[in-house]
């Protein structure tokens, strides 16, 4: 019986960016951005020292403004449905990705997730400091995942991973059932399941 369902975000549920890559564009820093996330493509920087650089730019930022200029950013078709489908079910639904929880947080509530986890930036009266809380890296969202398994006490095996990329490895690797989502090659292979798509619903006849 499945029990909880974990999510990715860049790749997954948001299509054709990442959400690094949208707000650089929206707040004037692509092209730099570009290049580090191509650096750690290539393995020649890691997520920490991607991070460091990026927070810089987001100093002085308003949370009303983040909010309102990813309003538009591109989703996969369904995601409400989706969540409310899986919890009607009494499944525990929860978002873990290693982008910024700011943003996190605010798609999370949006559709209604359970959980979720990001890499975390200080805020001051509504205001990104630019200064980096806690780092979420691909363990990183192996220790959420499995912390909300252990606080409800729910057996791995009773798991779905929902992902696209390199940092859904680690907890595909646990997860009782995986799904590759719009994925790239390698972690089709890992999972148990793979399916391109643009509709989230047509996941839900792996949840059985």
């Amino acid at each position: 019986m499945i029990r909880l369902a974990c999510f990715d975000l860049d790749g997954t549920l948001i299509l054709g960016t990442t959400t690094s890559q949208f707000l650089a564009k929206k707040l004037g820093f692509l092209e730099e951005t570009i290049k580090y996330k191509e650096e750690y493509r290539l393995g020649r920087i890691n997520n920490i020292q991607a991070a460091d650089w990026t927070a810089h730019q987001f100093k002085g930022i308003s949370l009303e403004t983040i909010q309102e200029i990813t309003s538009d950013i591109p989703r996969i078709a369904n995601i409400g449905p989706t969540v409310d489908t899986l919890k009607k079910r009494s499944i525990i639904v929860v978002l873990a990705s290693i982008t910024w929880s700011f943003f996190v947080e605010m798609f999370a509530k949006e559709y209604g997730f359970d959980s979720y986890c990001g890499t975390e930036m200080k805020v001051h009266d509504n205001v990104l400091t630019g200064e980096i809380e806690l780092y979420c890296t691909e363990q990183g969202k192996l220790q959420f995942f499995l912390s909300i398994c252990r606080s409800r006490d729910i057996p791995l095996i009773d798991t779905v991973a929902v992902g696209d990329s390199r940092s859904d490895h680690p907890i595909f690797r646990k997860a009782g059932k995986s799904i590759a989502l719009n994925a790239d090659t390698t972690t089709k292979r890992l999972a148990t399941y793979s399916i391109d798509t643009n509709n989230l619903l047509d996941i839900l006849p792996f949840f059985k």
